[in-house]
């Protein structure tokens, strides 16, 4: 299944998509019973290989991405709550 999630995230970044876009996905992920740790471990998986390449945009976009797993944003952004 996490390969699946990989395929969307990079699918998302290769179209363009803004930080705030990745709530679908997020969405989908908690909708799916996926807790945030969960979520957040597999943006951490790909914001790592992102630096390894050297790839900042996409690594930055990454990085806004786990700030709103973890809830570091506004509270209208967030998917999961905040403990």
């Amino acid at each position: 299944m996490t390969g699946n999630w990989h395929e969307s995230i990079y699918s998302y970044l290769k179209d363009g998509k803004s930080y705030i876009d990745f709530r679908t996905i997020l969405f989908k992920m908690k909708e799916e019973g996926m807790s945030a740790q969960d979520a957040f471990l597999i943006f951490e998986e790909i914001w790592k290989k992102l630096d390894s390449e050297a790839n900042e945009k996409d690594r930055d976009v990454i990085a806004e991405v786990t700030d709103i797993i973890v809830g570091y944003c506004y509270p209208r952004w967030y998917v999961w709550d905040k403990k």
